[in-house]
């Protein structure tokens, strides 16, 4: 082997490679340092776009979700409950509006109900807040009045126990409607439907509670019950 020349060992080593590449490559072109830094560049940005798309697809329970329309329809409180008693309000359908988007509800982090059944909740919606303590169980039926309209229910309890749909993640999502196979028949009277949720744990919950008609049906009246019962 030659000497080594000014720089030492690392340039001997240095030296070596470029020599190898030379010779497999038949002419070896040194990168200017504007290639270098060009290269570097697009490396980042490649690395950047990779790390964007992963994020994407990971749902961290602790993000809020984006913010409510604000011209989201009024959300009733309902009254604080006493545990043992039902607490009853009467509505009507033709007090909501129709919901445009449910494709939240089948989100693998709310499964509420699949798209299957959305046919069963694009009617007009009216919705409602009520708190749950610790300790309780919570019961939630609507049951459809006068000409009993195909009326059905959901509720989820939310992480920050506020927000309207459309959310991308919840602690619990429930749905009442009629369970069916193959195409269902819409004129046929409705019948009660039931959610519950429990609180074992937390000090307290706020549940957001959603009653819907289902295709076509954008007026009607009901009854919605609450009852909680001690765990």
């Amino acid at each position: 082997m030659s000497p080594a020349p000014p720089g030492g060992a690392f340039f001997v080593a240095q030296h070596d490679h470029l020599w190898h590449l030379s010779h497999f490559h038949h002419v070896y072109q040194p990168r200017t340092d504007m290639q270098l830094t060009s290269l570097i560049l697009r490396l980042t940005l490649i690395l950047g776009l990779g790390l964007i798309a992963c994020k994407k697809d990971t749902v961290d329970p602790t993000d809020p979700d984006p913010q409510p329309d604000p011209h989201f329809p009024t959300i009733t409180q309902v009254a604080t409950l006493t545990s043992g008693t039902p607490f009853t309000l009467s509505g009507d359908l033709a007090d909501g509006q129709v919901m445009d988007d449910l494709d939240w509800a089948q989100l693998s982090n709310v499964a509420c109900f699949p798209g299957t059944r959305f046919i069963e909740f694009e009617g007009n919606q009216v919705y409602y807040q009520v708190d749950i303590p610790q300790g309780q169980e919570l019961y939630i039926t609507v049951t459809p009045t006068g000409d009993r309209k195909r009326i059905n229910l959901y509720g989820y309890i939310h992480f920050n126990g506020s927000n309207t749909p459309p959310v991308s993640v919840v602690t619990s999502c429930e749905a009442g409607y009629e369970l069916y196979v193959g195409t269902p028949d819409l004129t046929k009277p409705g019948e009660a439907q039931q959610i519950s949720f429990a609180q074992a744990v937390n000090d307290g919950f706020t549940v957001f509670v959603a009653v819907s008609g289902a295709r076509d049906v954008f007026s009607g009246t009901y009854d919605l019950t609450f009852e909680l019962q001690p765990m």
